[in-house]
């Protein structure tokens, strides 16, 4: 079904694997740069010594599930982790116990492994110790500890698509509360205008609760003052969301097509989400073999078979017409570059996908604001169910997420009784400096 080694997909399919599973492996990285018979014979040697040391099939279906990379490991470098980690006393049933939901660590380099054992040695826990605590919160986390960075940035990319008037989108109260990131361009009628003047005489129900001005970030009041060139951050329910970006001539119109160049394991994601919102969509790869994977996976699509840096292909292929474009390549200069092109054709919406953070002040002098960090987004996701589940030890929080480049965080918790600061108006309340309610939620309807 996938082309190339049909071995290959048979093998994985008696071992349990789905045909959308061996279609994501196979395209993620850096599984894609294997041939099919080279990765094959690699697969099937490493199940087999896994296998032959205790993990059971399922063991292995749930480790290449969260961790596709691990199929390109050889069965040596698995075996010089675990005799690694067994001649610090580790037995194999609790290596096998924490690999099964964390099998990334196969990924560690031996030094990285050993100084984060020494690190925590230094606070004084024992090597048993660090593998029990360890083991201990996989089995109270289970699948909640896995995370997919593929997927996690085709979410972001689809609701930043679904809301093209702002850069980034985030979501509260069961999506009933939205946070979105807006530049304010020279053109824009809030220049010059305080927060609480707007806000007075437009009667609109959000609030602006976060400024990023230059690398300054301001959590503002009302007599703060918008400037050209602010990116602004406003919270407000879907409904008053949409009447101030229309209000204000920052309001896009709903997409009805995308382009997206690069046909990896996001673009698979990403097409899956926004064909279920009737987004019709274009895949543009120069690999052929995902090419084909793609236009048999989703025969509803158009796949085309080009570089996606030329020029006159993407002209040929419609740029000028689309309403939206993403790119998604390997490559950071690529997808700028094609991004860079998208903007100066006046594509309405353009999303850039960027692994490393060194290219902030190129992006922003192109006016690429639509910016998505697959590792970043994940990272971000990580630490925000960690410390929603600490802070959730002593307290009711529900969600907690990282705003502005993780200079700002936004907390949603739940008050279920009544307390020292409930029945007092809220501004007798004592806040202290940079902190605001940005809203309320009380009977399913949103209070700004």
């Amino acid at each position: 079904m996938f082309g190339g080694n049909d071995m290959l997909n048979e093998y994985m399919r008696n071992f349990g694997f789905t045909d959308k599973e061996i279609f994501l492996i196979i395209c993620s990285h850096p599984v894609r740069k294997f041939k099919n018979e080279t990765l094959y014979e690699n697969i099937r040697e490493l199940f087999e010594f896994l296998l032959s040391i205790g993990y059971s099939q399922l063991n292995i279906v749930k480790m290449v599930r969260l961790h596709p990379g691990l199929c390109c490991y050889t069965s040596n470098m698995i075996k010089e982790k675990i005799n690694f980690l067994v001649s610090l006393g580790y037995s194999l049933n609790e290596i096998i116990k924490i690999t099964v939901v964390s099998p990334s660590m196969f990924g560690l380099g031996i030094d990285n492994i050993s100084n984060k054992i020494i690190n925590l040695k230094m606070l004084g826990y024992s090597n048993k110790e660090i593998l029990k605590q360890e083991i201990k919160r996989c089995e109270e986390l289970g699948i909640n500890m896995t995370f997919n960075p593929e997927a996690d940035a085709a979410d972001e990319i689809s609701r930043i698509l679904l809301f093209p008037s702002a850069n980034k989108v985030e979501t509260f109260a069961n999506s009933k509360v939205y946070v979105v990131e807006t530049k304010l361009n020279k053109n824009s009628p809030l220049i010059g205008k305080s927060l609480a003047s707007f806000r007075s005489k437009y009667q609109l129900r959000v609030l602006v609760c976060a400024v990023k001005r230059g690398d300054e970030v301001y959590i503002p009041k009302g007599d703060f003052v918008l400037e050209e060139n602010d990116y602004i951050y406003i919270s407000g329910d879907n409904k008053e969301t949409y009447k101030f970006f229309k209000h204000f001539n920052m309001h896009k119109d709903k997409l009805h097509d995308t382009m997206i160049i690069g046909g990896g394991r996001i673009a698979h994601y990403l097409t899956i989400k926004l064909l279920e919102n009737n987004i019709s969509v274009k895949i543009l790869d120069n690999n052929y073999d995902i090419c084909q994977n793609f236009s048999e996976t989703f025969p509803q699509i158009d796949v085309i078979n080009g570089d996606g840096t030329n020029q006159n292909i993407l002209i040929e292929e419609g740029i000028r017409n689309i309403d939206s474009l993403v790119t998604l390549t390997g490559m950071d200069e690529i997808n700028i570059i094609i991004s860079t092109f998208a903007n100066t054709l006046k594509c309405p919406k353009v999303v850039t996908k960027v692994n490393s953070n060194n290219y902030g002040s190129i992006l922003n002098s192109v006016g690429l604001d639509s910016v998505i960090s697959p590792k970043e987004v994940s990272a971000n996701n990580i630490i925000t169910y960690v410390r929603g589940m600490e802070a959730s030890i002593g307290s009711k929080i529900k969600t907690l997420y990282k705003l502005v480049n993780n200079k700002v965080e936004a907390v949603e918790f739940y008050i279920p009784n009544k307390t020292d600061f409930t029945s007092i108006p809220i501004k007798h309340l004592q806040f202290k400096d940079n902190y605001l309610i940005a809203c309320i939620i009380r009977n399913g309807v949103v209070f700004i």
